[in-house]
């Protein structure tokens, strides 16, 4: 179940920009995470700032509230329990409404500063903008490291898509590849799978993975199982 809140724009132009932030126990990014987009969207044109809150059990549901009561620029999803990463960008993706939609962490690894780059790849025409991790760098472990350059190794064996290391859900798309998302019927989304899996044309942008300002990582070795299984299973026979 879905609890929509819609703290709407009035009129009935659309955004040329939707910010989507899944949020899970991420209390205290949510206001910092909302300066440093704005900061960073709004020399670009009009924008929205879009949270799904993926049924976290601390305060950050309340801090989207007050950020949307501050700001008409915030609106959300909050759902009823924790439905995982994928449904929450589903969930984003199926309330954006901008013309160029930017799918992205709220806990600072995906650092805002990038959105310019991204925003200006798909002016040149672009329909989806990859953010691309540096892997050499940054505050990731060795065994991280080592298991998703393997993991995209295989994937690129068996799979029919091909999938590039350090791919991350840090990316741009066109209302077109949107709009041909929300058509989809399948639950199990590999979202970075599926966008490269459609053909539109897409541009990679190098980024060095950003600190997290509060809380802990969302990413137990659990969750990278899953979403490595997810992968698999969508991609190959």
């Amino acid at each position: 179940g879905q609890d929509m809140i819609g703290h709407h724009m009035t009129g009935a132009t659309s955004p040329e920009f939707s910010i989507v932030l899944p949020a899970h126990n991420e209390a205290d990014n949510i206001a910092p995470i909302v300066e440093a987009v704005k900061q960073a969207t709004a020399p670009l044109g009009s924008f929205e700032i879009v949270f799904v809150d993926d049924g976290s059990s601390d305060g950050t549901l309340g801090a989207i509230r007050a950020a949307a009561a501050k700001d008409q620029a915030v609106r959300y999803v909050s759902f009823t329990r924790n439905f995982g990463h994928d449904a929450a960008l589903r969930a984003g993706l199926s309330h954006a409404r901008g013309r160029a939609v930017v799918l992205m962490d709220s806990d600072f690894e995906h650092p805002p500063e990038l959105i310019p780059e991204l925003a200006k790849e798909w002016r040149a025409g672009f329909k989806v903008v990859s953010a691309q991790r540096l892997d050499d760098e940054g505050p990731t472990s060795a065994f991280k490291r080592l298991s998703s350059r393997l993991y995209y190794r295989i994937l690129n064996l068996i799979a029919d898509v091909r999938l590039e290391p350090g791919s991350a859900n840090y990316i741009l798309l066109d209302r077109v590849v949107v709009d041909v998302l929300n058509g989809l019927k399948d639950n199990d989304l590999f979202l970075r799978g599926i966008v490269r899996w459609l053909g539109y044309p897409l541009k990679r942008v190098p980024f060095k993975q950003g600190t997290r300002r509060h809380g802990v990582t969302k990413y137990s070795l659990r969750r990278m199982v899953e979403l490595a299984v997810t992968g698999i299973a969508v991609h190959s026979v």
